[in-house]
């Protein structure tokens, strides 16, 4: 029985930590998105960080020679991934395009903490305490009281409204991702569904790339620009989408997302370095 309990509390103390380094990580990404995106256009941009994640995240499925099931099954598996980051990260860098401010887009996503905890009682049977939504309630609302002011004070309200909208709508794809993709991890592995997944939101974002090709002229394409979007792409989607599924595998899914609203503050602590060391180097 102690044996047990003491690997379920490593496996929860596991699942919390890989969680955390997510957070961070889209963090990161989610500023070196907002950066590359003087250079490219948001779907272009999507393509090329996609195109990333999905390289190394194979190199390592093949590094590591981790079983994978039939193609036909792989089809199907591969479906959460047309909504995020296919759908959702299609709407999220179009809306990123339009705000003046990451940590906007960062305090609209950290919504998923709060917006998982209904999706997980109706559609995965998972039992939620009253604690778990009052903390990830008022995470929420501490957020909003310290990003949502400096977004008020900025001009051009109309394409603010517009980009907020766009990214409201990604969360909750994202949230549709979240259920199916843990249904999913009762049987398949990690790495090898995130491989899938980004592979399928590739697919969403040339074909979006196809019906709406940017103008000749609006990429800046050289190698200092593509390689900060390609890091960007393993910031942003292989590495946390990697972590994030692992933690939903080891403590579900309505507990990992609670610690999603700590990104927009670790995004505006990372903003505030960046801007402050700007300015001692100038």
């Amino acid at each position: 029985m102690g044996g047990a309990t003491s690997k379920k509390t490593h496996a929860s103390g596991h699942g919390v930590v890989l969680s955390l380094t997510a957070t961070v990580l889209w963090a990161v990404g989610s500023l070196l998105s907002k950066h590359s995106l003087k250079w490219f256009p948001p779907l272009t941009l999507l393509v090329i960080e996609l195109v990333a994640s999905v390289s190394s995240l194979s190199f390592l499925l093949f590094a590591t020679r981790r079983g994978k099931p039939m193609p036909r099954k792989m089809l199907r598996l591969s479906i959460p991934g047309l909504l995020q980051p296919g759908v959702a990260y299609a709407l999220s860098f179009v809306g990123l395009k339009w705000l003046d401010s990451v940590s906007v887009e960062s305090l609209i996503w950290s919504a998923e903490g709060v917006l998982m905890i209904p999706f997980s009682i109706a559609f995965l049977d998972e039992k939620v305490t009253v604690r778990t939504f009052l903390l990830g309630t008022a995470a929420l609302f501490g957020i909003a009281m310290v990003t949502i002011p400096s977004g008020l004070a900025s001009s051009g309200a109309a394409p603010k409204l517009a980009g907020s909208t766009l990214i409201l709508g990604a969360v909750f794809a994202a949230c549709w991702y979240t259920v199916l993709a843990q249904r999913d991890l009762r049987d398949h592995d990690p790495l090898f569904l995130t491989v899938l997944h980004h592979s399928a939101g590739l697919g969403v974002a040339l074909f979006l790339v196809l019906l709406n090709p940017a103008p000749r002229g609006t990429s800046v394409m050289t190698p200092c620009t593509i390689a900060e979007a390609g890091l960007a792409g393993v910031c942003l989607f292989a590495a946390p989408f990697w972590l994030f599924l692992r933690s939903i595998q080891l403590i579900g899914s309505s507990s990992t997302t609670q610690f999603l609203p700590f990104e927009p503050v670790v995004t505006i602590l990372l903003a505030v370095v960046s801007v402050t060391i700007r300015f001692w180097t100038v």
